[in-house]
């Protein structure tokens, strides 16, 4: 295509090769052609299209009590949106050509209180769980009387609970008792725990699932 001139205007527009004339307020702008079109189906945007989604929804549904515990780590943006593409990027895989959340790697928390040391959850009756860690009452970074915090989610129905202050460090072992009768099938079990004062966390921890 050859560059012209509107005579009534004295606007140029065209193009000569890999540029691009125009005349924007006067001025006579050269550009160049971009190298690549963007394919809104291309395969790297459907991929990124499908972790988001999965990220999105398990963020918003954690929202409340991720916007704490990712507070610590989001620099120069909400923890919202930290969340989002740290879930992308760490806890979203696929699988079976589906894109889902890796329970393992999931977080709720991030922060300098010492990690729990937990162990594998078991089921105790139809609507208590039994969480344990080691205490090791660390001299730093840590204390007995920490509060612990327990997040579950039930594969089954997409339902979860979390349980804010439900028990201390010290305890290094805890009963706890659902409001209902948990679901049938798998329930993941989180624990994070954080100073008296409520504000420093530490980091979440996965404990395993147990199953009804």
């Amino acid at each position: 295509m050859a560059i012209i001139q509107n005579p009534l205007t004295g606007r140029s527009s065209g193009s000569f090769g890999t540029a691009v004339f125009s005349t924007v307020y006067g001025k006579n702008i050269l550009r160049s052609k971009p190298l690549k079109y963007n394919d809104k189906k291309s395969e790297p945007q459907l991929i990124q299209r499908g972790k988001f989604i999965v990220a999105q929804i398990w963020v918003i549904m954690f929202l409340s009590f991720i916007r704490s515990g990712f507070a610590s780590i989001a620099v120069n943006m909400s923890p919202y949106a930290y969340a989002l593409g740290w879930y992308m990027k760490n806890a979203v895989n696929l699988v079976s050509g589906n894109y889902v959340i890796d329970y393992s790697a999931a977080k709720f928390s991030f922060g300098d209180r010492a990690l729990l040391s937990v162990y594998a959850p078991t089921l105790e009756g139809v609507d208590i769980v039994n969480v344990s860690w080691l205490n090791t009452n660390p001299t730093t970074n840590g204390d007995p009387s920490d509060t612990v915090n327990l997040i579950s989610y039930s594969e089954s129905d997409g339902s979860h609970q979390i349980f804010i202050n439900c028990a201390t460090r010290s305890d290094a072992d805890k009963d706890i008792t659902f409001p209902s009768n948990l679901p049938t099938g798998k329930s993941h079990i989180w624990l994070n725990c954080q100073d008296t004062a409520l504000s420093i966390l530490s980091e979440s921890e996965y404990c395993g699932y147990i199953t009804v």
